[in-house]
């Protein structure tokens, strides 16, 4: 390793540290602070989706994604044949 075990532990702890010090530096902007207030209330706010509804919602996007990747497998299959009885894609040498 071209560089010693200080350097390893050093630098990724460094970098942390200053992360740390930005987010709290960046929090303690009053103006920043009231912006996260305001989007609190505004989450309290939200109705979030029944567990019911995800369930439903996301077996339909699944269903949705399968039904188009076989769509457009079954269409590639379709101008693959196609291609190749115009004899557009034989190779020549």
């Amino acid at each position: 390793m071209p560089y010693g075990k200080g350097v390893q532990v050093g630098v990724p702890v460094a970098v942390w540290a200053l992360f740390c010090w930005l987010a709290f530096r960046l929090v303690n902007v009053p103006r920043f602070a009231d912006f996260l207030v305001s989007v609190e209330s505004e989450l309290e706010k939200v109705t979030w989706p029944s567990r019911n509804e995800v369930t439903q919602a996301t077996v339909v996007v699944l269903l949705t994604m399968f039904s188009l990747g076989l769509f457009l497998f079954l269409i590639d299959l379709l101008w693959t044949w196609l291609f190749s009885v115009i004899g557009f894609t034989e190779y020549k040498s």
